[in-house]
C-alpha cells in the first residue's frame, strides 16, 4: 500500500455525504489507512427520501444535524484539514445550496459537489489502496442512493468510466411499490436500467472482467453475508452464488427482509431494487469472481489531501 508523507500527528477528515448515508473518516496523514489507527462514523441521514431532487425538512434537518456532530468529532479530535464532498442527490436537489450554506454557517464545514465523473475517479483512488484490483481486467462497481459508478480497468489502470442515476433510492422511489415487488415492476425497472446503462454495456458486455469489485452499501451486505469472519477484500465470492442469493431476497415482503439475519434494517426497503441492478450487471458481463473492497470514495478523497 502507498504512503504518504506528511507532518507527524497531523490529522485528515474526509466526509461523504451520500443520498443514504454520510460517513465521516478521520485518519493521520502520512500513515497507512490502517483501521487501528482511523476512526470512522456514519449515519443514515437519507435526504432522498420521498424526493429524487428535492431535500425534504425532515431530511434536511436530520442532515444538519449529523453535519453538527461530525463538526464536534472532528473539534475532538484537532483536525484542521477536512474535505467535505457531495454525490448524486446534492447535485440533483433544487435545494442543494440552502443545505451547503446552512452546513457552512452551523458548522463551518464548507461542502464541495462533484460530478459523477469525479466521484468514480475518487472510487478508483480508493480502490487502488486496497490490494483489490486483479492485475487483470476488473469491473468496478459502487451502487449508492443516488448513482451508480461504475470503473472499467484494464492492468491497474482506469480505461473507462461511467455514472449513471440510477441509485437504490432513485429506483426504490420509481419503480419499488408492492410488497413484495411484482413481476410488472421488475420487468419496467430493468428495461429501466437496460436504456440508461446501454452506452456502457453495449462496449463491456462482450468483454469478460476476470473481477467484479464491490463497493460498499449493497456489497457489504453481500460480503457480510457469504463471509461473515473474512476481511473484506480478502475473500472472492460466485458470481452465481449471488444471483441465487438475490433472487431469494427480491422474492421476500418487507417483513421478512427485516427478519432476515443478513439484512440491516437500514437497507431493507432498498435492496430488492439493488439487487436487481447487481443480477443484471451478473448476467449482462462475463464475471469470474467479485470480490468486496475495504475501501471506496473516503479514502480516494484522502489521497488527495496529502
Amino acid at each position: 500500500m502507498k504512503r504518504y508523507s506528511s507532518k507527524a500527528g497531523e490529522k485528515a477528515g474526509v466526509i461523504d455525504l451520500g443520498t443514504n448515508t454520510f460517513h465521516l473518516m478521520i485518519t493521520p496523514l502520512g500513515r497507512n489507512l490502517d483501521e487501528s489507527r482511523t476512526v470512522r462514523h456514519r449515519s443514515h441521514v437519507r435526504i432522498g427520501e420521498y424526493s429524487n431532487d428535492f431535500i425534504g425538512e425532515g431530511p434536511m434537518e436530520r442532515a444538519v444535524s449529523v453535519m453538527k456532530e461530525f463538526a464536534e468529532l472532528l473539534k475532538e479530535e484537532k483536525v484542521r484539514k477536512v474535505k467535505a464532498v457531495g454525490t448524486a442527490m446534492l447535485r440533483n436537489a433544487t435545494n442543494t445550496r440552502e443545505f451547503i450554506d446552512r452546513v457552512l454557517l452551523e458548522t463551518g464545514i464548507k461542502i464541495e459537489v462533484i460530478s459523477g465523473n469525479k466521484e468514480a475517479e475518487l472510487i478508483f483512488k480508493g480502490v487502488k489502496l486496497s490490494d483489490c484490483l486483479s492485475g487483470e481486467t476488473d469491473l468496478l462497481m459502487d451502487i449508492g442512493g443516488g448513482s451508480v459508478e461504475f470503473i472499467w480497468v484494464e492492468g491497474g489502470k482506469m480505461s473507462q468510466l461511467w455514472s449513471f442515476d440510477i441509485g437504490v433510492s432513485f429506483l426504490k422511489n420509481l419503480f419499488h411499490k408492492s410488497e413484495p415487488m411484482a413481476n410488472e415492476e421488475r420487468k419496467l425497472l430493468e428495461n429501466h436500467l437496460l436504456t440508461i446503462m446501454h452506452p456502457m454495456l453495449n462496449i463491456i458486455s462482450n468483454r469478460p472482467a476476470h473481477r467484479l469489485i464491490g463497493i460498499s452499501g449493497t456489497f457489504d451486505l453481500i460480503h457480510e453475508h457469504f463471509n461473515p469472519t473474512t476481511p473484506k477484500g480478502s475473500a472472492k465470492i460466485n458470481p452465481e452464488e449471488i444471483i441465487k442469493f438475490s433472487e431469494q431476497i427480491i422474492g421476500l415482503s418487507a417483513g421478512e427482509r427485516l427478519k432476515h439475519p443478513s439484512i440491516p434494517e437500514s437497507r431493507a426497503d432498498l435492496i430488492p431494487s439493488a439487487l436487481v441492478l447487481l443480477n443484471l450487471i451478473l448476467r449482462k458481463c462475463s464475471i469470474s469472481e467479485v470480490i468486496v473492497s475495504p475501501y471506496s470514495i473516503k479514502e480516494g478523497v484522502f489521497t488527495t489531501l496529502v
